[in-house]
């Protein structure tokens, strides 16, 4: 959830089980594969974006988190728990639909598979505030924002990694909807990964997850959208993919042209920042091409079109929308096929900044 450029983007809500690998030489937090996912529709499906939760509990009292790596605060929403002690401080942060006026507390937050952390200072949003998330960001620690004379030293997951001796990484898998495999790994990757089948792009500045990406074209390299990417975020908390109007534009008009009766194209190019559409048939869908994003002119991630189509309760959303500015964001609908490491150890020209790999995820999620 990018700070003020945070977009919950139009789907319903899934939840996020939580594993935690013991694949390598650290002490993981927990070695437990996770529970399934549980389904949620909150509102209507124009009005709600699609989220992954992770179980989490704060002083003993369980809630669900948003796992965000678009953001860095933990943020408790105000009906999810009372906190205890006094408050150390006040302060607010905007997000895409609105402002969330918080004060921070101290209390244990603790995973659902294991131990987390002991008097950690978390932002409580008060009653009133337009925003009523409970996020866990995993960005780096750079965004996080606190005012008050207590700000946190570390993320969550920065704390996480120093007090219960696990790696500086984590990984993500996501599934989509009414999948029971999305999984998220904390201190490293499943233990039934071959790493030696991630491809890496580094990420170029420790703030959110940015890396360099270069080109948008057709998997069948028939087309390639005008125009470069440059810096852009990967972010589980942004639902679809977001790119300059001038981009989105020449995508849909392609495809409206060599495809015109595979997708509601009209309604799509209407409405750039994303409208739900009619669902596309499997016939449809077989006839259209991947969409590939070239990373650093030496990775590509190839979205299907069963998953650039974001499929919901009640309708579909084409998965690339016009970004309001010019930071890009790889969300759900890119890292949807992919298991995704967010190596943060890794040392790129002696800076340790990390890097992100990618696998596809499909034989994962469908095993």
């Amino acid at each position: 959830m990018m700070g003020s450029m945070k977009h919950l983007l139009i789907l319903p809500v899934l939840f996020f089980s939580m594993t935690c690998s013991n694949s390598s030489g650290f002490r993981p937090t927990c070695d437990t594969e996770g529970v399934g996912l549980k389904h949620v529709v909150k509102g209507t499906a124009d009005t709600h974006g699609t989220e992954y939760h992770i179980s989490i509990s704060v002083d003993g009292t369980a809630m669900e988190a948003i796992a965000d790596t678009g953001s860095s605060n933990l943020l408790v929403a105000h009906d999810a728990v009372t906190p205890t002690g006094p408050s150390l401080g006040s302060f607010s942060i905007a997000y895409g639909r609105g402002a969330a006026d918080l004060q921070t507390y101290q209390g244990t937050v603790d995973l659902n598979c294991g131990p987390g952390v002991k008097g950690y200072r978390y932002g409580y949003i008060q009653p009133g505030s337009s925003e009523t998330l409970t996020v866990m960001g995993l960005a780096y620690h750079s965004i996080e924002k606190f005012s008050g004379p207590n700000p946190p030293d570390h993320t969550f997951f920065e704390d996480l990694v120093l007090t219960q001796g696990i790696s500086d990484e984590f990984s993500m898998q996501l599934c989509g909807m009414n999948n029971p495999n999305s999984k998220i790994y904390f201190g490293g990757v499943s233990s039934s990964i071959d790493s030696s089948q991630f491809q890496y792009v580094p990420v170029i500045e420790d703030k959110w997850y940015t890396i360099k990406a270069s080109t948008i074209q057709t998997h069948d390299r028939k087309h390639s959208v005008p125009g470069t990417l440059g810096n852009v975020i990967v972010d589980s908390g942004t639902t679809l993919n977001l790119i300059p109007s001038a981009m989105l534009n020449d995508l849909v008009t392609y495809l409206s042209t060599t495809y015109p009766g595979a997708a509601d194209w009209a309604t799509i190019q209407a409405n750039p920042g994303g409208v739900k559409v009619a669902c596309p048939s499997a016939a449809q869908l077989a006839s259209l091409p991947s969409i590939d994003i070239v990373l650093s002119d030496t990775v590509t991630l190839s979205i299907a079109p069963n998953t650039y189509f974001k499929s919901t309760d009640n309708g579909c959303y084409f998965g690339f929308a016009q970004q309001t500015d010019q930071t890009i964001i790889l969300g759900q609908v890119t890292m949807e096929n992919y298991y995704v490491h967010f190596d943060r150890k890794f040392i790129s020209q002696g800076q340790i900044r990390g890097r992100i790999g990618f696998i596809p995820s499909a034989k994962r999620c469908n095993p």
